[in-house]
């Protein structure tokens, strides 16, 4: 929905007072069938399943892509297709005027580990900001980390500074 409909319609979505067919939803549906119109998207890729929608756009048969930030990093399609791929980043403007962006960087450790001394270690490194700098600048997804760090200019730097306003 990435802001494009009322905040609190929104939130009638998750406590199960408003639906799908609601006139308030269908604005996705208007916004989608626009973007159809002026050639935005491949007709046939609304057909297709998610992971073919950024091959597309890597071997140049769409003219964009939505996507999440996640497809920032150097393992997406994108720039395994093409390493030059220039990704940009911008809010989809909505009714909300908010932007959508998922935090990754989280990990986990299975109980009966051998090293759980170790392990956890390491789990305590990954909650540090020096770690979640490193995040950022090697794998090129927003860390899930909520204090300040920094991260340098680029398309990241423009989507963590979105996310907080």
């Amino acid at each position: 929905m990435a802001g494009l409909v009322e905040e609190s319609l929104a939130q009638q979505l998750i406590n199960g007072s408003a639906c799908f067919t609601d006139s308030g939803y269908q604005v996705i549906f208007e916004v989608l069938a626009d973007w159809l119109g002026k050639g935005f998207t491949n007709a046939d890729i609304t057909e297709a399943r998610y992971g073919l929608m950024s091959r597309t756009v890597g071997i140049g048969n769409s003219a964009m892509s939505v996507e999440g930030g996640w497809m920032l990093g150097p393992n997406s399609d994108f720039f395994k297709i093409d390493p030059s791929y220039q990704f940009d980043f911008w809010s989809i403007p909505g009714a909300s005027n908010k932007v959508y962006v998922l935090g990754d960087g989280t990990y986990q450790i299975a109980k009966q580990a051998k090293n759980n001394a170790q392990l956890q270690k390491v789990l305590e490194f990954t909650t540090t900001r020096e770690f979640a700098e490193l995040f950022a600048a090697m794998v090129n997804e927003l860390p899930a980390y909520g204090l300040d760090m920094t991260i340098q200019p680029g398309v990241l730097k423009d989507m963590s500074v979105q996310a907080q306003t």
